[in-house]
């Protein structure tokens, strides 16, 4: 990969990570005494830890399968992958490339190094809208 393209996505995914930070910020920010605090939901604990999502690193050609839910057939087509490790394991981007539906986009895993917890988000390259957020204890094969 050129490193034009590894700059950019390095970039992209500051961005996202300075996004959620200040989102972060924000929600942290006092409230006013007339809005009563959201509830607090319970803690979530797992068991993540730098470098998880290591074994991603490197191109990959990937195949991918969508069952049809009228058909029931399965719908197959062809993609790239590209990941990188950054932020000493605790940060973990992947561009995704799927010519045959002229769709690319970006993935960015953070992990809560206190509390265990990776969290993704994914940006669209057609609307570049952050999107996702899910976190969770990751599990062997999910």
């Amino acid at each position: 990969m050129d490193e034009q393209r590894r700059n950019l996505l390095l970039g992209a995914s500051a961005l996202l990570a300075n996004a959620t930070l200040q989102s972060a910020c924000a929600s942290s920010q006092p409230r006013s005494p007339a809005a009563p605090p959201p509830p607090t939901p319970p803690p979530t604990q797992g068991n993540g830890k730098p470098g998880d999502f290591d074994f991603l690193q490197g191109s990959w050609r990937i195949h991918n399968r969508k069952l049809n839910d009228a058909t029931k057939q399965w719908d197959e087509f062809a993609g790239e992958s590209t990941c990188w490790s950054i932020l000493n394991g605790v940060a973990s981007i992947e561009e995704l490339r799927i010519p045959a539906r002229n769709f690319a986009g970006m993935g960015l895993r953070l992990l809560d190094v206190t509390s265990g917890v990776w969290t993704d988000y994914w940006a669209n390259a057609k609307n570049a809208s952050l999107a996702g957020g899910r976190s969770g204890p990751q599990k062997q094969g999910q």
